[in-house]
């Protein structure tokens, strides 16, 4: 009897925090936007509305189950619908005519910029978040390939020698997390970023303002509001001092790094303002790697697992590449390049765990003309890719893992679409909001999935593996550790 009650009293208190969580963030996210803009009054005729008796909305029946509540929403109202949430208006839409509209929307009329400021904003530092992405997609079209290639190769040798030692994997997924905190440190801020010294000190900066740890952990999302980001602009604080150390210490040395691309990009800016764009530009780099590449190449790596037949096949190319090009095939551009059915495997699991809600904040009255529908400034349009991804409707066998059938050429296969469904299923976006870091991506999973394999024979300790339900922003998380 007791331990009934100690139980419901602790799930009361655990209900009444997550209440209070959401309300706060629902207030700061209001307060946020209302700043910023009003919703202009709706024009013309209206899609149906989800809503709730208060404020909240619909708000907490979404985040408990994002996909789940949303298709249960297209089933009851069709495939589109505006979401009414924590104070915000949301346009989503899932028809094949309407997302190729979507995709299409100039980011002055919709902005991706500003709605993904506005919804990092919560945990992310304000001056981390005033980069333009622009910069991003300019820094990145760099020819510094040839040496993330050095650096892949070098850090999973490092990785290897590590785990012969030990004989498993705890969890796949912490594992990646680790080798790719080495890799995208390395990469933006230098060889020097992964030395004892610093490497530890920036993992640990960069966890206190990741928006994957706030949300997972709402408890610290209601820290980071009260005490208005304390932590997280201190940790970025430390973080652009350990990077002007590193940039000093090379003493006026170049290296073709991107380290150097950014010092060069804003070397009209007063130093300490120079310093400070260039951590910021380092972190949102390293965001956008940590937040899908790392699950991407996990969920890469338990798909072969599960499916040993796929597992063989590569296991087979790979050998085949390794005696055509010799022991350092996994360091030539052109042959990396080549290497067709690791990127479909790769493509594959990102289809299948992709959770990311694509989001525009309408600037400009934005016509649908498949909807006959006109969304005005204030309101978001969006959709979710767990719900288009993995819809039968849409692609065939879609909850399968079928790399071959799926994806060539690191795209998707119009002939397993249905006709007129070429923007229906997403890995790295379309149009001017793609994701710029693909090749990089790409590259990376050749490299680092085929340098596990060649290494060591992998035998999962699971026989399945699920996304959990709460997943929505990114590549899903599974529900457990993953052993090997």
């Amino acid at each position: 009897g007791e331990s009934v009650c100690d139980m419901m009293a602790g799930w009361w208190v655990w209900l009444s925090l997550t209440l209070a969580i959401c309300i706060l963030v629902a207030l700061f996210v209001r307060r946020k936007w209302q700043n910023l803009m009003r919703t202009e009054a709706p024009v013309g005729p209206q899609p149906p509305t989800v809503s709730g008796p208060t404020f909240i909305g619909a708000g907490l029946k979404w985040v408990k189950n994002p996909k789940g509540f949303l298709n249960e929403m297209r089933q009851k109202y069709g495939d589109a619908f505006i979401l009414e949430a924590f104070g915000l208006k949301l346009f989503f839409v899932f028809s094949p005519a309407a997302l190729k509209e979507f995709y299409k929307v100039p980011e002055g009329d919709a902005s991706f910029a500003e709605a993904t400021r506005g919804f990092l904003g919560v945990k992310v530092p304000n001056e981390i978040l005033q980069g333009s992405m622009q910069t991003i997609y300019k820094i990145l079209k760099r020819d510094l390939m040839k040496h993330y290639i050095a650096r892949f190769n070098k850090v999973m040798d490092e990785e290897i020698k590590i785990l012969g030692e030990s004989g498993e994997i705890p969890d796949i997924f912490a594992e990646l997390k680790r080798v790719m905190h080495k890799v995208g440190f390395q990469s933006w801020a230098g060889e020097e970023a992964a030395s004892p010294e610093y490497f530890n000190r920036l993992i640990t900066d960069f966890e206190k303002t990741d928006p994957e740890a706030g949300f997972k952990d709402m408890s610290s999302v209601a820290t980071t509001i009260l005490t208005r980001k304390r932590d997280e602009n201190k940790a970025f604080d430390d973080a652009v001092q350990v990077l002007r150390e590193i940039w000093e210490r090379r003493n006026g040395r170049e290296e073709d790094d991107m380290l150097h691309a950014l010092h060069e990009l804003y070397a009209a800016e007063p130093e300490e303002q120079r310093y400070r764009r260039v951590a910021a530009d380092v972190f949102v780099l390293h965001t956008a790697s940590q937040a899908n590449l790392y699950a991407a190449l996990a969920w890469t790596l338990v798909n072969l697992m599960l499916h040993p037949e796929y597992m063989k096949e590569l296991l087979d190319v790979n050998e085949a590449y390794k005696k055509e090009h010799g022991a350092d095939w996994l360091h030539s551009n052109s042959v990396l390049d080549s290497m067709e059915f690791v990127d479909q495997c790769f493509h594959e699991s990102i289809r299948l765990a992709q959770q990311s809600l694509t989001l525009r904040l309408v600037l400009k009255p934005v016509r649908f003309e498949s909807l006959g529908y006109t969304v005005v400034p204030g309101y978001y349009i969006a959709t979710l890719l767990s719900c288009l991804n993995c819809d039968e409707q849409l692609i065939s066998d879609a909850d399968k893992f079928r790399p071959q059938l799926h994806f060539a050429n690191s795209k998707i296969r119009s002939e397993s679409l249905v006709p007129g469904a070429e923007y229906a299923i997403s890995t790295f976006g379309y149009g001017t909001h793609a994701c710029p870091g693909r090749k990089f991506a790409s590259t990376a999973a050749r490299i680092v999935t085929s340098r596990y394999l060649d290494a060591f024979e992998l035998t999962p300790k699971f026989s399945e593996a699920t996304i959990l339900p709460t997943s929505m922003g990114a590549v899903g998380r599974p529900t457990r550790p993953l052993a090997v």
